[in-house]
């Protein structure tokens, strides 16, 4: 390639004909995929459809341990394929078409599909008939996004044409918390829990200031243990010595350095294990969880219709409502406060500033009644613990 980044004319020829020699194999391999998904569901229905009772669990096993071992693929893997090509050969037949032709893959219809399980209400010509309104805008976007982009949007379209309110979407996904475990190389693990949005960003705050006062705890002590040794240093009777500090017997070694992620995990440990840390003044009641709740100006109007396409500076931790946020977090009263309003200005010496209307006998409000709200600001700090 030429100093200035531009492809010579041989280049361009060749990387032309490679590109387009993917778009042909992506189109045949997406292709291959809608057929694989339309085999796994024939299998799964054969053996569920022809197992009465009991024998449909035996049967959906035995089917499992087949594919597993055909594909060479673990049973949650194939259970996850088999669910996937339930619920496209039965609620998202377009979807699927759209994956046979090659105008997207299987991970956006995956995306679809997990996004549409909203549709569960058990009015099934209701569940269809939104499921069907759903399907037919998401596969406007899936045709022009990349999956991770098409999850939010395909997420608010689902919750717009199911009608549920924020506190039910939050109440169903609350009931699927979960604690798992995955074992790792080098003989670690990863533990992994799954929690309300608020809960999961308090334990996660109260952790971490933990470990600030942990790690200055021990930045301080060294600090105190430096200063004694070197009070002593050089009294053996030779100036040369004065440098050898805290080499004598009985000297502490040096802690090993830990980041503060790994303080943080040792932290969470210790807590979980013993019930306290090695710093027990900084597992005290002066460490407060502290965590600050921000949600669009829709949610708290439900008749705005929000954008699919917004979803706001909070979307990759969830959003959250007032009534819900001031039970998990223990408090009872939230004070809205904007985050993103202008600063007020003093009008100029020479404006005359406007009568005061809330003062004024005609607009004041009744006594016992609490003034009216400020104006809603795009997004707004609900509470914090």
């Amino acid at each position: 390639m030429p100093a200035n980044g531009e492809f010579t004319p041989a280049q361009r020829h060749r990387v032309a004909h490679a590109v387009s020699r993917l778009e042909t194999i992506e189109t045949h391999q997406r292709a291959l995929d809608a057929e694989r998904v339309t085999v796994l569901a024939d299998a799964l229905d054969a053996v569920v459809s022809t197992s009465p009772g009991a024998g449909q669990e035996l049967g959906y096993r035995a089917l499992r341990l087949e594919l597993a071992a055909a594909l060479s693929r673990s049973e949650s893997a194939v259970e996850r394929l088999l669910d996937l090509a339930s619920a496209l050969t039965s609620h998202y037949t377009p979807t699927l078409r759209e994956v046979e032709a090659g105008r997207i893959s299987l991970d956006h219809a995956r995306v679809i599909t997990d996004a549409g399980t909203i549709f569960t209400t058990g009015d099934l010509p209701t569940d269809a008939a939104r499921r069907g309104v759903y399907e037919a805008e998401v596969l406007v976007h899936a045709r022009q996004e990349t999956p991770t982009r098409l999850r939010p949007i395909a997420r608010a379209l689902a919750a717009r044409y199911a009608e549920h309110t924020l506190e039910e979407r939050h109440r169903e996904a609350a009931t699927r918390r979960c604690v798992r475990l995955r074992d790792l190389d080098a003989g670690m693990a990863e533990l992994v829990a799954f929690l309300p949005t608020v809960e999961a960003h308090a334990i996660y705050d109260r952790v971490t200031r933990i470990a600030r006062a942990t790690i200055q705890e021990e930045a301080a002590t060294h600090t105190a243990g430096t200063a004694g040794t070197a009070g002593t240093a050089g009294t053996a009777g030779t100036a040369g010595t004065a440098g050898k500090v805290g080499t004598g017997p009985g000297t502490e070694p040096a802690l090993p350095h830990r980041s503060r992620d790994a303080v943080r995990a040792d932290v969470l440990r210790d807590l979980l294990l013993t019930g306290t840390t090695d710093d027990v003044a900084a597992a005290g009641p002066n460490i407060h969880a502290k965590v600050q709740v921000i949600v669009p100006l829709s949610m708290l109007h439900p008749d705005t219709d929000p954008d699919p396409n917004d979803t706001g500076p909070g979307a990759g931790a969830g959003a959250k409502s007032p009534p819900s946020t001031e039970q998990n977090t223990g408090t009872g009263t939230t004070a809205p406060a904007p985050l993103e309003s202008p600063a007020p200005t003093a009008p100029p010496p020479d404006t005359a500033s406007p009568p005061d209307t809330a003062s004024s006998p005609d607009t004041a409000s009744p006594p016992g009644t609490a003034p009216p709200p400020a104006p809603a600001t795009r997004f707004t700090e609900l509470g914090r613990v």
